[in-house]
């Protein structure tokens, strides 16, 4: 729908956070997969002209009320970060 419209698209990352994924055999698991999707995620971007977005400064406990989810500070550091992407992506998005 949004090629049909010219209007672009921003992916972003799936982050989550891992301290030590060999205590849990499970969380080998879920990073693998969060890995694949977001190769994918990076894939379909690339292919399809699209934005993407990664902030490498999401990588802390204090993001994530758990591995997966964000916390409130968590959400604001990546709406900040969309923000500012935004913002800096600007003129090549219209």
């Amino acid at each position: 729908m949004a090629k049909g419209y010219k209007i672009k698209v921003l992916l972003p990352y799936f982050w989550c956070y891992l301290r030590n994924t060999d205590f849990i055999p499970e969380f080998k698991k879920i990073k693998k997969g969060i890995d694949q999707a977001n190769e994918i995620i990076k894939e379909i971007a690339l292919e399809e002209n699209c934005f993407y977005f990664k902030d490498e400064e999401m990588y802390s406990p204090e993001y994530f009320v758990d591995i997966v989810h964000f916390s409130k500070v968590g959400m604001r550091k990546f709406a900040q970060g969309i923000a500012e992407y935004i913002k800096n992506n600007w003129a090549a998005m219209e």
